[in-house]
């Protein structure tokens, strides 16, 4: 979906979220995304979707099961709930219930929400007015990374 999305891209990502019930894939065609799109009622390609399935549902047949709850970054011209605009806390909720009462406790860790509310709006939220200001007040050493990473690759633009 992006220029730099690559295989190798692809696989570099997988190695920062591993758990069994993940499934990570590289679709360079965008043949999912196509099917996700059907399945949703987009009007373009389902990509920067996040999507949370019920124990037991299986994938059966031509078209992918429609999630049990999804969030999304995706522009509202794709024909999207606004509502549903990915929100660290709320999918972690709906991780949970999910899981039922048993499950570990599941939080919104400072990656995850840096990548669902932006890095600028964390900048505002922290009251720091430039990227490496942002970098320096980080004490999660994940979420360190992605604010150097998206600050190198503004350098570069």
């Amino acid at each position: 979906m992006m220029g730099e999305d690559s295989g190798e891209a692809a696989r570099s990502k997988v190695e920062a979220f591993t758990d069994k019930r993940v499934v990570h894939a590289w679709d360079p065609d965008r043949r999912l995304g196509d099917l996700y799109a059907r399945a949703l009622k987009l009007r373009s390609v389902a990509w920067d979707v996040y999507f949370l399935y019920a124990p037991g549902v299986r994938w059966a047949g031509e078209e992918p099961p429609k999630p049990t709850f999804w969030m999304h970054q995706l522009p509202t011209e794709v024909g999207v709930d606004d509502k549903m605009l990915f929100n660290p806390g709320i999918f972690a909720q709906e991780i949970q219930r999910l899981l039922g009462n048993g499950a570990a406790q599941i939080n919104a860790g400072p990656a995850l929400e840096l990548h669902g509310k932006g890095i600028f709006q964390v900048m505002r939220d922290k009251g720091v007015s430039s990227l490496e200001e942002l970098t320096e007040s980080i004490d999660d050493p994940a979420t360190q990374a992605i604010a150097e990473e998206f600050i190198s690759k503004r350098r570069e633009t």
